[in-house]
């Protein structure tokens, strides 16, 4: 992995080709999350939005919680496919604006809630 000009690790954010891919498994990894995950305090579930609001909430994302984002970065695909092979994804109810994590946040954001 290459570093900044500050030598920190840059943040992971889904590369253009992949963002629809992404943004589905995101989907179903908010919708049935646990209350132990890191990045969700229970299920988030919504109506799906255009790609071009989840890349504009990624510079949201980025730009507000840069410092977080080094902390906590963004789950990957491989790491929502891993946690959501782990348990069976069972959506349900529909969550309340609150602050969390910067990827609750994000979810937030696009979705507009």
């Amino acid at each position: 992995m290459s570093t900044t000009a500050e030598g920190t690790p840059p943040l992971w954010r889904p590369a253009r080709e992949d963002l629809d891919l992404w943004y589905r498994t995101f989907e179903v990894y908010a919708a049935s999350a646990p209350l132990d995950n890191a990045h969700f305090h229970g299920p988030h579930v919504a109506i799906p939005v255009p790609l071009t609001r989840v890349e504009e909430g990624l510079r949201w994302l980025r730009n507000r919680y840069p410092t977080e984002l080094a902390a906590m970065p963004l789950p990957t695909l491989e790491q929502m496919r891993a946690e959501l092979a782990a348990r069976r994804p069972e959506p349900s109810g529909v969550a309340v604006r609150d602050s969390g994590s910067p990827c609750h946040n994000l979810w937030h954001w696009i979705n507009g809630s």
